[in-house]
């Protein structure tokens, strides 16, 4: 895969976007959907469009089919962002609700601490100060 962007950079590949052009680099930093501005989900379904647009049928028999190279590479290229970027989002997400998890054992811990010392006798908490 790093090759796919080591020819990516190599080539000086341009995403046309409503915005202009985006770099490789400027992909990262889209959001996955939008309904107001460019998005990643947006690039990759105009992509997918122009490729079945230019696919080329080669022989009826064979079932070949040449699609433009460059097209391709971006399109593979805007996939793995949205790949990496899901798992990322996803990773994230599973952190959070592990946070969330321990901070309510946590406060659970301290609730049952705070009863068995509320079931303590005047004498018992006194000696324990």
């Amino acid at each position: 895969m790093s090759d796919l962007f080591e020819k990516a950079t190599r080539m000086a590949i341009r995403f046309n976007t409503t915005a202009g052009q985006l770099t490789t680099e400027d992909l990262w930093s889209l959001p996955l959907t939008s309904t107001k501005g460019v998005s990643l989900n947006g690039i990759a379904m105009a992509l997918y469009k122009q490729i079945k647009d230019s696919a080329d049928i080669i022989s009826f028999v064979d079932d070949t089919v040449n699609v433009n190279d460059e097209l391709q590479m971006k399109f593979d290229i805007v996939k793995r962002v949205i790949e990496v970027r899901k798992a990322e989002a996803e990773d994230k997400a599973k952190a959070a609700a592990a946070k969330a998890q321990k901070e309510k054992i946590l406060e659970l811990i301290a609730a049952k601490r705070d009863q068995s010392l509320q079931e303590k006798t005047l004498e018992e908490l006194e000696a324990m100060l």
